[in-house]
């Protein structure tokens, strides 16, 4: 709670600092064009070297180092020289991307790298909060965010509970009288503008957690209007170059942020991730389609998910992946199910 709070205190007068730049951006988002800011020496390096994590708490000790263990092997494996690929990947899987990724670290969003570093540790600090750890267990920088992903993940055996728990992380970055007063003042009245800002907002404040992003056109639902600096495209996003889990994407990021800026803030947002480039797309003001929606949530396993594919079978319980998503799965005998740490 206080760890919230505290959060709540740092983040309300920053909000109001930057709302004269969203609302001018979002009035003319060609005439203001601010550019990323590079830093010779960036405010932290993820680093993945060390192989084991003391336990975040008594209930989760093992699960969390071996998570850990797994990020490791997997961050090894996959040095920026050399990422696993296969011409031919086997069925259930996709290659993903197989040029090597930017230097994250060196990506910073406009405001630069020390507003980026208090935008990573307000998300720490929520993360923190819900997954109920000891900050002083968790690493610093990146690393820290992707180990308390993992742990977010592992906590929970229903996806819809994983769902659930990272809206709440979402909630938890704003005032509790922001998102309701935005959707009544901003929203409903003024659609255009509010997709307009809150792709500027994403952007200005997104880029430390997904990388290089850029505001574009997009397709915006009758009324919400012309889709005009609407959308935001993530180059290649961060977070899921991280994790290397298609099921963490949609479960932690893309159907939970949906879902926040849709139930909380009023405001339809579409999130098409592209995961053979790692692109994902942002479209503020488009109510997501069911067939899109689908697509994402049944795309193949990646060739580089640390579990090799075992979240897909906990989250499926064997049941083909041409199931209708949402259906409650049952329950299955095979005793060589185990519930996937990244869960």
């Amino acid at each position: 709670f206080m760890l919230r709070k505290e959060a709540t205190m740092v983040f309300e007068p920053i909000l109001w600092i930057l709302l004269p730049f969203a609302f001018a951006r979002a009035t003319f988002p060609s005439d203001i064009v601010l550019k990323n800011i590079r830093c010779r020496r960036p405010l932290y390096r993820p680093s993945f070297t060390s192989a084991f994590l003391p336990a975040i708490t008594n209930n989760h000790a093992n699960e969390i180092r071996n998570i850990r263990v797994r990020l490791c092997e997997s961050k090894l494996k996959d040095s920026p020289t050399e990422i696993k690929t296969a011409e031919t990947p086997p069925p259930g899987f996709i290659s993903g991307p197989t040029d090597p990724p930017p230097d994250y670290s060196a990506i910073h969003g406009p405001l630069g790298p020390l507003l980026d570093g208090l935008f990573l540790n307000m998300f720490r600090s929520a993360l923190i909060a819900e997954v109920g750890a000891d900050p002083a267990l968790i690493s610093d920088g990146y690393p820290g965010i992707m180990e308390l992903t993992a742990a977010l993940n592992s906590k929970h055996s229903d996806r819809s509970e994983v769902r659930r728990a990272s809206q709440e992380v979402l909630r938890s970055l704003f005032p509790s009288w922001l998102p309701g007063r935005f959707a009544v003042m901003f929203a409903r009245p003024f659609p255009q503008f509010s997709a307009r800002m809150n792709a500027w907002a994403t952007w200005v404040a997104g880029t430390w957690l997904m990388g290089e992003c850029e505001v574009v056109d997009c397709d915006a639902d009758a009324g919400a209007g012309a889709g005009a600096a609407q959308g935001l495209i993530v180059r290649r996003c961060r977070f899921l170059e991280e994790a290397g889990c298609a099921s963490v994407c949609v479960n932690a990021c893309k159907t939970p942020t949906e879902a926040f800026f849709a139930e909380d803030m009023g405001l339809p947002l579409t999130m098409e991730p592209d995961y053979a480039t790692g692109e994902c797309k942002f479209s503020f003001g488009l109510t997501p389609q069911s067939g899109t929606e689908k697509a994402a949530k049944e795309v193949p396993c990646l060739m580089r998910c640390p579990t090799a594919g075992g979240m897909r079978k906990w989250h499926t319980q064997g049941v083909a992946l041409d199931k209708t998503w949402g259906e409650e799965d049952d329950a299955s005998d095979d005793p060589n199910l185990v519930q996937c740490s990244m869960m």
